[in-house]
């Protein structure tokens, strides 16, 4: 929790903060509309859509293969955490900050 508490607090930051570990991707998106590039050869792409305020986000994504136009999200309701990225530009429409997660390939060494 303290992770993602930290990706709120510099959701405003001019340098964005991002979490990586050897199997997942996670950042903060803020209110309005934001571009992604994904490098697809580097990750599953699995990717989670997770509204992080008390309140409703709308939604509206390009890019995943189950696309939202104006989808409220919300704990307790409808969260999008089993997506999957279509195409290396991901543009997701909020009204209420998110958290963005993907999945890295996790190459195992013998």
């Amino acid at each position: 929790m303290s992770t993602l508490s930290t990706l709120i607090h510099f959701l405003e930051a001019p340098t964005p903060i991002v979490v990586v570990d050897a199997y997942n991707m996670v950042f903060a998106l803020p209110e309005g509309t934001s571009e992604i590039h994904v490098e697809l050869e580097k990750t599953s792409k699995m990717c989670g859509v997770i509204p992080i305020t008390q309140k409703v986000s709308i939604v509206t994504s390009k890019g995943l293969k189950y696309e939202m136009a104006n989808l409220p999200l919300e704990f307790g309701k409808l969260i999008s955490t089993s997506n999957e990225v279509t195409t290396n530009q991901i543009s997701l429409q909020t009204t209420a900050p998110l958290i963005f997660t993907i999945e890295l390939i996790h190459n195992q060494s013998s």
